[in-house]
């Protein structure tokens, strides 16, 4: 996961059409704000990266991630709320969750069919926030394939 995150900072930010409306609010509220850093990867910027990943990354339509840091502890606890408030009301399901104390990480998925439609990873620890939203037709294999 730390290597999709690293991935999505180094690119420019690029349009994405596809996301969960609960979600493009949210980024679009904070996009420019201080504290959050947003990134937000094209279709069109994936398919020009050249890697192993390419059958996973041409299954993606597009990457939207929003990191929210603060040595405010109520302020990144209640933007982490306001993050389960939108997962928990979105309709994803939660593919996996860990807690070691200091950080919690929850998975989750919209699948239909076979294919998994959105991933969205909520990354929490005391001074950050980060929420990754991956929108495509992919497989479980695909997803392996990009180190969730």
């Amino acid at each position: 996961m730390k290597k999709l995150i690293i991935l999505l900072l180094m690119l420019s930010p690029l349009a994405v059409s596809a996301q969960n409306d609960a979600y493009k609010t949210l980024f679009d509220d904070c996009v420019g704000r201080d504290g959050y850093s947003t990134v937000q990867v094209s279709k069109d910027m994936l398919r020009i990266m050249d890697s192993d990943y390419n059958l996973a990354l041409a299954s993606i339509d597009g990457v939207m991630s929003i990191t929210f840091n603060s040595d405010d502890s109520a302020a990144v606890e209640a933007f982490r709320k306001r993050c389960d408030l939108m997962l928990d009301r979105s309709g994803l399901s939660v593919m996996v969750s860990t807690n070691d104390g200091t950080q919690a990480v929850k998975i989750y998925t919209s699948t239909v069919e076979d294919k998994i439609k959105e991933v969205i990873v909520l990354t929490c620890s005391p001074t950050e926030t980060v929420v990754v939203d991956v929108v495509g037709n992919l497989t479980l294999k695909q997803i392996s394939r990009l180190n969730f």
